[in-house]
């Protein structure tokens, strides 16, 4: 009984063991298949399958991720696919996706799903998503209703990027082509980029572009660089009640010939930061429309921008109720056929400038509607134009503080600045430094609370029929004034009508006086503080005209001088020769004069029988108004005097030759050179330059020669620019040319071995490298055994790549390995060559003594069909095949103890 209850123990035992080791090894080849299915799975989908086939593959395929690549030319009829994983779905050959004539295409329900390169035709809406991380690039989409559907129910859409498409929808009734929803204050986060895209909304009537509905939610917005039409108005941002919201518009073409071409509701809102940069927006009512009332801490921003309305108004801006927040317009065009800007306010706290601007509009180029409390308003140095009124201020019982208009330009046919008080307000305002020209420069009927008017150029000197309402005590007028004597006479010609003198001009608008002295014109600006500077050529009368707006003023003078003084040239480059001579008036018995040219003294310059002098100087410093002052000390009969007046010497200018070869090659080095030479054709010695070659700046100095030069090798073909600069120094100009050559491709050089190894499989080593024989790195060919592809090569920094072939993939014999390549930048003639092998495929379970016996318990299971080049597998810790042999081994000699 013993010995047979023994036996039976071992048996067990055996079972035991025997079930074990098959559990483990069943459980290593399901974790290998595991393993090996973590991927992606990519699929192609041809037209010869239907939307059943289509929604299958989303609804049962378990890669991690899924990439569904349509490769036929069109397909007809698809139905609804519901995309309820993530997935990229992409075109390869230009498909075009014809849908019924109505219908959804994509209807997606998860993250993480990109549609890219698909032409979508005769659907009611070609994508509808409620989630986020979504990608829709490079599409064309053509639909009866909104093309871009984004919808929420309250959760985030974010990371949303639809860039690069061309979108057109037939939508109207005020829907939009692209259209994103989440339920009033969700609280939702909508992050949505549209980049570079064609968006046209081409319904009959109320047809939009892009509309935002989201009231109560957190926005990231960005416009970049797209072309949006409309019949309706073009973008709606209905964000009312937001909080930290960002919103960017950025480098695009916003039109629409009914409506606003954008429309801002973002009323009520918190730290919000909106701003337009190099946009070019047209409307029929308005170009740009903002209603950031009872909003706080928000930033609007707009540099750049034209802003055109072919009817109403340019901007409407309804800043009311605001509380510490900032509106900046700078350097923008707008222009409207009734009002260029509209403001309205009413108990506000915040600042709003306008800054360098070009407003106008045939009623008003700016009118200003207050009530309440206003205050912050800043009109800086900008252009306003009407065919009736300036700037216009409607006024409603209001209190007017801290509006300052200085530096601007206002053209108005009626008047300049207006105001209507529809009750009893009470201003404070400052309005100075402005040219103002209009029939009527002020009307001011209401209360003042302390407001200057002063300093302003009215376009004319006598502004009793210019003003009404208020009293000014300074302005400027146009009137020639003398500032010095001698031989160059200096004269003011805008001065203040108290003073005569020329304070503050410097503040007022850039504009031109144009004149004649005896007859030839001159003209002078606020560069020149509005002053000129006359040179008195010969005693007698002295004609000075000038002309500005409505008025012009004539000053007639005597000259007496003791000598003349002529510099020519008067203007000359260093290094050049003047000369300087003059007549003596009145000059009997005096022989010589001093002559004194910037500092350096000249004495007993001889004096002719006529009283002519002269003399010969070379200029060796740039400047201008050097002085030259001719004098006589006095004698018995005469008494001293000194005459002066000025001359400019100038930079010699500068350029130079650059010698490029005529054949650059990739990878051949060539030099650079050239020649850096003045005007009069002198080298520029030591002298310091940047030549910048395909984008990268070499610095460098020119020999005593004036020669340069430099070593390049192109990496690349195409065209190449190469710029010389010279920044110039006090005695040459600076100086800038650029020069493109062509760069061809170029020669190489492939060596091919062949490294046969002991099991039988063999390594292919290339080696690339160019003209220079320097190594080519990055470099991809392709590899070919015995006419069939194997793989591609990419050699490293070296030069040097290699590919793995096994013996399985080598039959006994010759085999020829061919190299080619289609690189843009080499030449290259494909490279062969030969091999012999002798796999000794012996089925071998026992014998290891021979290293070229493949053995087939190892091999039977080989699938692989492509070699490997250079892979590798990152460790992200113990392989889970060593884990599960480990534990093979340790099992069985656990059961070796026991037995």
């Amino acid at each position: 009984m013993n010995e047979s209850g023994g036996e039976n123990n071992v048996c067990k035992k055996n079972d035991l063991c025997q079930f074990m080791l098959f559990s483990l090894t069943v459980l290593a080849i399901l974790v290998c298949f595991t393993v090996s299915g973590v991927s992606a799975g990519s699929y192609d989908f041809t037209n010869s399958s239907t939307t059943q086939d289509f929604q299958n593959l989303i609804d049962t395929d378990s890669d991690a991720g899924l990439e569904i690549n349509l490769t036929s030319n069109s397909y007809n009829s698809l139905g609804q696919i519901n995309v309820t994983r993530n997935v990229t779905i992409q075109g390869k050959n230009n498909p075009v996706i014809k849908g019924s004539g109505s219908g959804i295409l994509f209807n997606i329900n998860a993250p993480n799903v990109r549609i890219i390169n698909l032409t979508i035709i005769d659907y009611d809406t070609a994508i509808n998503s409620n989630s986020s991380d979504l990608t829709i690039m490079g599409n064309n989409i053509t639909t009866n209703d909104i093309s871009i559907n984004l919808t929420s129910s309250g959760e985030d859409l974010t990371s949303i990027i639809i860039k690069d498409n061309s979108i057109i929808s037939e939508v109207s009734m005020g829907s939009s082509a692209v259209y994103v929803y989440t339920p009033d204050y969700s609280g939702a986060v909508i992050d949505v980029s549209l980049i570079n895209n064609n968006i046209t909304g081409n319904g009959v009537s109320g047809s939009d572009g892009v509309r935002f509905d989201g009231v109560g939610c957190s926005l990231d917005l960005i416009f970049e660089n797209n072309n949006i039409t409309g019949t309706e108005e073009v973008v709606i941002l209905s964000t009312s009640n937001s909080n930290n919201t960002n919103i960017t518009f950025t480098n695009n073409n916003i039109t629409t010939i009914n409506d606003f071409g954008v429309s801002l509701l973002v009323n009520s809102s918190n730290k919000i930061n909106i701003t337009f940069t190099n946009n070019n927006i047209t409307g029929e009512k308005g170009g740009v429309t903002m209603n950031p009332s009872s909003s706080i801490n928000s930033q609007f921003t707009f540099n750049n921008n034209n802003i055109t309305a072919t009817n109403e108004v340019g901007v409407y801006l309804d800043v009311s109720r605001i509380i510490n927040s900032q509106f900046t317009f700078n350097n923008n065009n707008i222009t409207a056929n009734e009002m260029g800007v509209a403001l309205i306010a009413d108990n506000n706290n915040t600042d709003v400038t306008f800054n360098e601007n070009n407003i106008s509009g045939n009623n008003y180029a700016m009118i200003s509607l207050f009530s309440g409390h206003f205050g912050g308003l800043y009109l800086l140095n900008n252009n306003f134009t009407s065919n009736d009124v300036g700037l216009g201020f409607l006024l409603g019982n209001v209190v007017v503080n801290d509006v300052f208009v200085s530096g601007n330009t206002i053209n108005a046919t009626n008047t300049g600045i207006d105001f209507e008080d529809l009750g009893s307000s009470y201003l404070n305002l400052t309005v100075n430094y402005n040219r103002i020209l209009a029939d009527v420069g002020l009307n001011f009927t209401t209360n003042d609370n302390g407001s200057s008017f002063d300093y302003n150029w009215w376009g004319i000197n006598d502004i009793a029929n210019k003003i009404d309402g208020i009293t000014t005590t300074n302005h400027y007028i146009l009137n020639i004034t003398n500032l010095s004597g001698s031989d160059n006479v200096s004269f003011y010609l805008l001065v203040l009508n108290t003073t005569l003198i020329n304070t503050g001009v410097e503040n007022l608008p850039d504009f031109t006086i144009n004149g004649t002295f005896n007859g030839v014109a001159y003209n002078s600006s606020r560069d020149e503080s509005f002053t000129h500077l006359f040179t008195i050529l010969s005693r007698g009368n002295q004609t000075v005209t000038a002309f500005l707006d409505e008025q012009n003023i004539t000053r007639t003078f005597y000259a007496i001088k003791n000598s003349t003084i002529v510099v020519s040239p008067n203007s000359v480059n260093i290094g050049q020769n003047i000369t300087v001579n003059g007549v003596l008036d009145n000059y009997a018995g005096i022989t010589s004069v001093n002559v004194t040219v910037d500092s350096t003294v000249f004495t007993n310059v001889s004096v002719d029988t006529s009283g002519y002098w002269e003399l010969n100087y070379t200029t060796n410093r740039t400047g201008t108004d050097l002085e030259v002052i001719v004098s006589f000390t006095g004698n018995e009969n005469y008494t001293s005097f000194s005459n002066a007046t000025s001359f400019n010497v100038t930079k010699l200018s500068v350029n130079s030759t650059v010698n490029i070869p005529s054949d650059v090659k990739v990878g051949k080095t060539i030099t650079i050179d050239g020649v850096l030479v003045d005007e009069n054709g002198n080298p520029v010695a030591n002298a310091p330059i940047n030549v910048t070659v395909d984008g990268k700046v070499h610095s460098l100095t020119t020999d005593s020669n004036g020669r340069w030069n430099l070593t390049y090798k192109p990496n690349h073909t195409g065209s190449v620019n190469a710029v010389i600069d010279y920044a110039g120094n006090d005695e040459y100009s600076n100086y800038t040319n650029t020069t493109t050559f062509n760069v061809v491709k170029g020669k190489i050089t492939v060596d091919v071995d062949v490294v046969k190894n002991p099991d039988g499989s063999v390594d292919v080593i290339v080696t690339a490298t160019d003209e220079d024989g320097s190594p080519i790195p990055n470099y991809k060919v392709s590899v070919d055994v015995d006419g069939e592809h194997i793989g591609d090569i990419v050699t490293s920094v070296p030069g040097v790549g290699r590919i793995h072939i096994p013996s399985n993939k080598l039959s006994n014999g010759r085999h020829v390995i061919a190299i080619s390549s289609d690189d843009v930048n080499y030449n290259i003639t494909p490279v062969s060559v030969e091999f012999e092998t002798q796999n000794n495929n012996t089925n071998n379970t026992n014998n290891n003594t021979n290293n070229n016996t493949n053995n087939t318990n190892n091999n039977t299971n080989k699938t692989s069909n492509s070699p490997v080049a250079n892979a590798t597998m990152k460790n992200t810790g113990m392989p889970i095949i060593a884990i599960i042999l480990m534990l093979l081994t340790i099992f069985r000699v656990a059961i070796r103890k026991q037995d």
